[in-house]
């Protein structure tokens, strides 16, 4: 996108946006205009929607520390403690431990930004609470 002001409108609609939909949105604005997305771009929608499923479970922060994620909840975070600590118990050996700040230091095995991306998912997903079935 060689425009800087369209590049820019664009970074800000993704940064907006609040919800799936609306990343959907600006990646699909974006492909019509321009193509498919270089890695970077699609690196930045994916973090949006990162962004989005840590709001929705009141984890305040997500960042990568070399080998590690660091993952800072919420008082009222949409956690369920026994996966989180299932996470940790079964994990702790490669160094996962839960501080008593409330803050989850998971390993990462990833290096890549997409795979990175993908390991974050995979994390918040085992930590989401499990339905409760009807």
């Amino acid at each position: 996108m060689p425009e800087e002001n369209q590049r820019l409108r664009l970074y800000k609609k993704i940064a907006g946006a609040t919800s799936e939909s609306a990343v959907a949105e600006v990646r699909a604005e974006m492909e019509d205009r321009y193509g498919a997305p270089p890695d970077a771009t699609v690196y930045l929608l994916e973090a949006a929607m990162v962004r989005l499923e840590c709001e929705q479970m009141g984890i305040a922060q997500v960042d990568r520390k070399r080998g590690e994620l660091q993952i800072r909840f919420m008082e009222n975070a949409a956690v369920d403690p026994q996966q989180l600590m299932r996470l940790v118990a079964k994990n702790a050996k490669r160094g996962a431990q839960f501080t008593p700040q409330g803050l989850l230091k998971f390993p990462l095995a990833a290096t890549r930004p997409d795979e990175v991306l993908l390991e974050i998912h995979e994390v918040l997903a085992k930590l989401a609470p499990t339905p409760v079935s009807a």
